[in-house]
Formats: structure tokens, C-alpha cells, sequence
């Protein structure tokens, strides 16, 4: 009785698949996903019996890896790295007001893109408390500890909770 409501579940879930327009990724992430690209339902039903039966989705969401988004780690090592790799520039820009690298740190923060501008002003007009060393750790928390009290960005800058 389990093999035949197994195989009606596969038939079913064929079904619906192959109905459904497929497209790429309906399966998830992992490793299944990588391996059987394409958005044919037999490629997904391949790549999501493989995400499965290596556990590789899970592993690819915690990790960022696998064709699943960047986790949450991932994330503040980025807005770190980032920092890090440009801080005479961002600084630069900070104390303008404005600047591609300024921007690409308000990205990285999860802010949208239609308060980039309110995000360079708030950190031109905190600059001093943003800067307060070298180091891109200390800068981050800085700007994130300022953000939580800024009434705009503190609600459309979506990573400076982590």
C-alpha cells in the first residue's frame, strides 16, 4: 500500500509540474539545482529528488551556496569586506554626502535604492560619530547603531538588524 500512495504521489507531483510551466529553480536550491539546470519538469523533478536526498538545500541556505541566496552570515561578512576593501573612499564620500561607493555600502545594508540619498546625508551629517577608527568592523556598527535612530532609514534598510 506505501509503494502505490508513493507512486501516486510522483505521478501527481509530475502532473502538476508539467502543468504548472515549470521555470527555472522551482525545485529550490542545492545541489540537485546546479546539476539538473533547465526549467523541463523532468530536470526539476531530478533536481529536487537530488536536493533531497543529499541534504545539499539545507546546507546551501544556511551557506549561501548551491544557487540559494546570500545567508545571513554571507551578508554581514559582505557589508564587512566591503568596508574593509574601500574605507578611504566611502569616508570620502561619507563626508560629501554622495558617491557610488557610499551607494554600493547603502545596497549592502539592505537599504532601497530610493533612500541612497537620505543615506548619504544621514551618514555626512553623523560623520564623525561614524568614523570614529580604521577599523571596518567598528565603522559597520557604528552606522548601524546610527541608522536604528534615523525614523526613515531604520525602516527601509532591511540588514542592520544583523
Amino acid at each position: 500500500m506505501k509503494n502505490i500512495s508513493f507512486l501516486v504521489s510522483i505521478i501527481v507531483f509530475v502532473f502538476y509540474i508539467s502543468n504548472a510551466n515549470a521555470v527555472i529553480g522551482s525545485a529550490g536550491c542545492g545541489l540537485g539545482s546546479v546539476v539538473f539546470r533547465g526549467s523541463q519538469w523532468w530536470k526539476q523533478i531530478f533536481a529536487l529528488t537530488t536536493n533531497q536526498a543529499t541534504g545539499s538545500q539545507a546546507f546551501g541556505i544556511t551557506s549561501g551556496t548551491s544557487g540559494c541566496p546570500p545567508a545571513i552570515f554571507g551578508v554581514v561578512e559582505n557589508q564587512e569586506e566591503y568596508i574593509e576593501f574601500n574605507l578611504s573612499s566611502i569616508q570620502k564620500e561619507a563626508a560629501q554626502g554622495t558617491g557610488e561607493l557610499l551607494f554600493g555600502l547603502a545596497y549592502r545594508l539592505g537599504c532601497d535604492q530610493m533612500y541612497f540619498l537620505d543615506f548619504g546625508t544621514y551618514t555626512q551629517k553623523n560623520y564623525i560619530e561614524i568614523f570614529t577608527s580604521q577599523n571596518a568592523k567598528n565603522v559597520l556598527f557604528n552606522i548601524k547603531n546610527l541608522i536604528q535612530k534615523n525614523e526613515i532609514l531604520v525602516h527601509n534598510c532591511k540588514y542592520i538588524n544583523i
